[in-house]
């Protein structure tokens, strides 16, 4: 991970940091404009001889393109904004959003945009008891209720014309019927609410509320197999996540990932299994059988991880979970595994010591040299070190 990244935006003040910083975020990220007008003030600031060079480093950056591209981005109602806001600045994303709204109250892609940041946050920031702000959750709901009035009746021109700021943006087949696309997304903010909320006789309520306006946007599968998983249906979650990340939509990176605990968890499931096997010979094959099963299984989990990491490398639960996974080998992976959840820790310190200490790692390895206190030391020390 880029040091940079981990540095507060008010502690840089000089040109190089700022550039390097705005390097390294990704596009379409509204930390960017803030970049770009702490270069300005430098711009204004730094005597005659300086600025020249200032505002040079401006054009390298396209400051002014820049600037239209965040922009445009929300003005369309959708875009990979966790993975954009899951890296830095999420609450002062929702801030300028909430700023850009007092002129923007009608444009319902807008507020449907800051209701999915409003519902990121609800699920990823804690206080310090590890606590969901309800505030967070009460404005996703409040403004995806106010999207969703506002495309149940808007007419498909007055919606396609907040597209023209994307140029020669393609809309794919499914995303035609604009209106009723963009009204599933919003009822599926409150699906993903109610799943974050464990309430899922709402979920599927939700859900299926969600499908019927249009049954194709990618999020609504998404939701549907994280209700699956949380119900332990895991071959139908694999279904549903499997044709989440087909149809491409904003959870990719997430999908992928829940992808992985799927597996992960069927892995557990069947090392339950077997732990409740005799010595019988019906019970001899159904156990190298089951191990066959856990090998492919473990195999699918670290694919579906690596590819949320394709998706997003600073998404910091895939490394997690992919630590976790190293540990249910048969061989000793525990340094490996070590190196995954220092990665996850490095990422987001704050939620990752949360897990360590709801999810503690421990070594599955049939190998007897291995120190099974190992894990256990490492992980103290890591919980002790955040």
């Amino acid at each position: 991970m880029d040091p940079i990244l981990q540095k507060p935006l008010r502690d840089i003040e000089r040109l190089d940091e700022l550039l390097d910083l705005f390097h390294a975020i990704p596009d379409k990220h509204l930390e960017r404009l803030a970049i770009i007008e702490k270069i300005e003030n430098l711009a204004r600031s730094a005597p005659a001889d300086e600025q020249h060079h200032i505002r040079q480093a401006m054009q390298g950056i396209q400051s002014d393109k820049q600037k239209d591209l965040i922009l445009s981005a929300l003005h369309i109602p959708w875009g990979d904004w966790s993975r954009i806001y899951r890296l830095r600045g999420l609450p002062r994303a929702i801030d300028y959003i909430e700023r850009l709204l007092q002129d923007s109250e009608t444009r319902p892609n807008i507020l449907y945009n800051l209701a999915f940041l409003y519902y990121i946050a609800y699920g990823m920031l804690r206080d310090e008891q590890g606590r969901k702000n309800p505030e967070y959750r009460r404005r996703a709901l409040e403004l995806a209720g106010k999207a969703q009035a506002i495309y149940r009746r808007e007419h498909i021109g007055r919606l396609e014309q907040f597209m023209t700021r994307m140029g020669s943006l393609i809309i794919h087949e499914w995303r035609k019927n604009l209106p009723e696309y963009c009204l599933a997304l919003t009822c599926n903010i409150v699906s993903l609410i109610n799943l974050l909320d464990q309430r899922y006789d709402e979920a599927l309520e939700s859900i299926n509320e969600s499908f019927e306006p249009h049954p194709t946007p990618p999020e609504i599968y998404f939701s549907m197999g994280i209700y699956f998983l949380r119900k332990g249906a895991f071959n139908p979650a694999i279904r549903m996540l499997n044709e989440s990340i087909k149809k491409r939509g904003e959870h990719s990176a997430e999908a992928f990932y829940q992808l992985g605990r799927v597996y992960y968890l069927k892995v557990r499931h069947f090392q339950k299994e077997i732990g409740a096997l005799t010595d019988g010979a019906d019970d001899v094959r159904r156990r190298r059988h089951l191990k066959g099963l856990i090998d492919k299984r473990i195999q699918k989990a670290m694919d579906a991880f690596q590819a949320s990491l394709g998706e997003d490398p600073y998404f910091p639960l895939p490394y997690y979970w992919m630590g976790l996974t190293y540990l249910l080998k048969t061989d000793c992976h525990c340094q490996t595994a070590i190196d995954h959840i220092e990665m996850a820790l490095r990422l987001d310190p704050r939620n990752i010591s949360r897990y360590l200490k709801t999810y503690p790692p421990g070594c599955q390895a049939d190998n007897p040299s291995c120190n099974r206190k190992k894990i256990g030391l490492l992980t103290a020390q890591l919980i002790e070190g955040h």
